[in-house]
């Protein structure tokens, strides 16, 4: 897996070098996975660690937006439902030409179920593969328009993602209508969102969304222009009314016990 490891630009690992200070430059420094202690025990079993792999792997899935969380859960780790899970499987299994083609996948479930982390596997896999891949949330899309954002560099570096990105995870969508804090009114926030995706489209990128809301809610809210980009584009995977959270299943392993996918 070392050889298809993209290796970041000088730019993106000053950006990730500042966003994380405390960011190993070399393995020979730290472990993310074992600490430094050059083994992992994974289900009982002490297993050698391959901290080139595990850091360069950490850096590749943090300049694509997916944090820690994400990066130590695989496909193992899922607990929901199977159905929705297969159907994300089988785009992930096609990723090559539907990203040729600019085909996306809409997410669509309650709280918990496992949006965010099915759409993160998409990423992973994608960024592991050498494509430009990248996830945020709506929300943080919102707050990079706000002046005073973190700071000008980092605006631009992910303002960078967003534009270049051949397949883009768009967490979290109809947040921007519910969360306020943003001080942006309602139509202003629906413009920014309808605005990248009609772009992306017009590109011929791959957008991947997901949202708690249902079908009948993202119509009454959006525009009939932009629901016709959604179902021309992307495929629409909806968990069932039946489907548990998965959260409570989707522990956090401890340094030395634990391991990047």
């Amino acid at each position: 897996m070392a050889a298809a490891i993209k290796i970041l630009s000088d730019y993106d690992a000053k950006i990730l070098y500042k966003l994380y200070p405390d960011l190993p430059k070399s393995y020979r420094e730290g472990c993310p996975s074992c600490g430094g202690q050059k083994y992992v025990v994974l289900d009982g079993v002490q297993t050698p660690c391959n901290c080139k792999e595990q850091l360069a792997l950490y850096k590749l899935y943090l300049d694509a937006g997916v944090g820690p969380t994400f990066q130590y859960l695989s496909q193992k780790d899922w607990h929901g439902d199977q159905t929705v899970f297969d159907a994300v499987t089988q785009y992930v299994n096609s990723l090559k030409k539907n990203i040729e083609s600019g085909c996306g996948l809409l997410i669509r479930g309650d709280f918990g179920t496992g949006k965010s982390l099915l759409g993160a596997f998409v990423i992973k896999y994608a960024a592991r593969k050498g494509y430009l891949a990248y996830m945020t949330t709506v929300a943080d899309l919102m707050d990079s328009l706000k002046e005073g954002w973190k700071d000008a560099e980092f605006n631009q570096w992910y303002k960078n993602k967003i534009d270049s990105a051949q397949i883009l995870l768009l967490d979290d969508l109809g947040r921007e209508l519910i969360d306020q804090s943003s001080g942006f009114s309602d139509k202003y926030a629906k413009n920014i969102v309808e605005s990248l995706l009609r772009t992306r489209t017009q590109q011929n990128r791959s957008t991947l969304i997901t949202t708690n809301w249902s079908m009948d809610d993202l119509r009454v809210r959006y525009s009939n222009a932009f629901m016709s980009l959604l179902e021309e584009t992307m495929t629409v995977i909806e968990f069932p009314e039946s489907a548990v959270s998965y959260r409570p299943q989707a522990q956090r392993a401890e340094q030395g016990f634990r391991q990047i996918i």
